[in-house]
């Protein structure tokens, strides 16, 4: 069911990390730590669609190859980065 009044779909993934969730759309990402205080950390970026620039890109199997190179390339350092901060080793960094 459409989730916004003009019958556009919304799209919003994600995946749990130390003390927080990371969360995807089509078009950005974000992440939310809760540090040892209790005080909650938030970070979003823009994401950059490849498949926008080249068209073969976006075909079906290629663009799943992309989606989940990215994800992979992206999320691991970030998650590393905020779960150290959740779990109180580190102060927020930026890669």
């Amino acid at each position: 069911m459409p989730a916004l009044e003009s019958g556009e779909e919304t799209l919003v993934g994600g995946q749990a990390v130390l003390e927080g969730v990371m969360m995807r759309s089509p078009h950005a990402w974000g992440i939310a730590v809760r540090k040892p205080s209790g005080e909650i950390v938030t970070h979003s970026e823009p994401l950059e669609r490849p498949s926008e620039q080249h068209k073969w890109m976006g075909w079906p199997i290629v663009r799943g190859v992309m989606t989940l190179a990215t994800a992979i390339d992206a999320g691991i350092p970030r998650a590393e980065i905020f779960g150290e901060c959740g779990a109180g080793r580190i102060k927020r960094e930026r890669r």
